[in-house]
C-alpha cells in the first residue's frame, strides 16, 4: 500500500536510535522529507550521512528550553514546513526517586510539550498535520515497580489526546511499544548484564519473542500517513500481547 507519504515533511524528536531512528529510515525510504535530533551530535552526523537532504541536529528536548526551541524552529524552516512531529525522546526507565521522576518529568513530558508548541503552528498550515507519541504499556499497567517512567509516559498519552480534541484537524496519536529489543538498548543491556531477566521476559510475551523497532516504526508511518486520516486521539499497542491489561 502507497501511504501516500512522499512530498511530506517529518520531524523526529529523539531520532538517532531505536524506534526513533527506525522512523526516520522508513519516512525518507517513503519519500518524505525528514528532520531528526538526538542528544549527541556524533550519532546525529552518522544518521544524516545514510540520508541525504535530511535534517540533523543536536539537541535535547528536557534540557535548556529556549535553545532546544531555536533548533528546531530552524530545523523546520530548512525543511521548510512540516506535516508530521514524532516525539520519541525519553530519559528511560528504572529511575525511583525523586531525582528519577525530576527526569522523566523533564523529558519525556515537558519535552513533548516543548515540541509540540514549536511544530503546532507549522502543522496547522499543513493539509495533513499530525502528531505521533512513543509511549508505553508501562503506561497502561504495573511494570516494573513504581518507577517514573511509567506514570510519565501515562501524562503524555492523556496530553495527546486532549490535543486531539483540542486542535483538530491535526490529529494526536500515541504509540505504546512493549518490549522493543534492539542490542544496544535497554533490552540489550538487560540481555548482556541481566540474562534470566530477559529470558523470562521473552517467555512472557505470547509472542515469544521481543518486538523490533522496524515494527513500530511501521505503525508509527502508517498513523502518521494520509492513509490513517481518521484515526485521532488513539493510543495504538504494539507489543505481542505481552500487555496484561485488557485494553477496550
Amino acid at each position: 500500500m502507497d501511504l501516500e507519504l512522499k512530498g511530506l515533511k517529518a520531524l523526529v524528536v529523539g531520532g538517532t536510535r531505536g524506534i526513533g531512528r527506525a522512523s526516520v529510515r522508513l519516512f525518507a525510504a517513503e519519500g518524505a522529507t525528514v528532520a531528526f535530533c538526538g542528544r549527541g551530535q556524533e550519532a546525529v552526523d552518522a544518521l544524516a550521512s545514510e540520508i541525504p537532504g535530511s535534517v540533523g541536529f543536536a539537541g535535547d528536548a528536557g534540557g535548556d528550553g529556549d535553545a532546544f526551541r531555536k533548533a528546531m524552529a530552524g530545523a523546520i524552516a530548512r525543511l521548510g514546513g512540516l506535516d508530521i512531529l514524532v516525539t520519541c525522546q525519553t530519559a528511560s526507565g528504572m529511575k525511583f526517586d525523586e531525582a528519577g521522576f525530576r527526569e522523566n518529568f523533564e523529558v519525556d513530558v515537558i519535552g513533548t510539550y516543548r515540541a509540540i508548541e514549536v511544530a503546532l503552528p507549522h502543522l496547522k498550515d499543513s493539509k495533513h498535520g499530525n502528531v505521533i507519541n512513543i509511549a508505553s504499556i508501562a503506561a497502561l499497567e504495573e511494570f516494573g515497580g513504581p518507577q517514573s517512567f511509567n506514570s510519565m509516559k501515562t501524562a503524555t498519552i492523556v496530553y495527546l489526546h486532549q490535543l486531539a480534541h483540542a486542535h483538530a484537524p491535526v490529529r494526536f496519536n500515541s504509540v505504546s511499544p512493549g518490549p522493543i529489543y534492539e542490542k544496544e538498548g535497554p533490552w540489550g543491556w538487560v540481555e548482556a548484564n541481566m540474562p534470566e531477566v530477559f529470558e523470562g521476559t521473552k517467555r512472557s510475551i505470547p509472542a515469544g519473542r521481543y518486538g523490533l523497532p522496524e515494527e513500530v516504526a511501521a505503525s508509527v508511518a502508517f498513523l502518521a500517513s494520509p492513509r490513517a486520516a481518521f484515526i485521532s486521539g488513539t493510543n495504538l499497542v504494539i507489543d505481542g500481547a505481552a500487555k496484561k491489561a485488557v485494553q477496550f
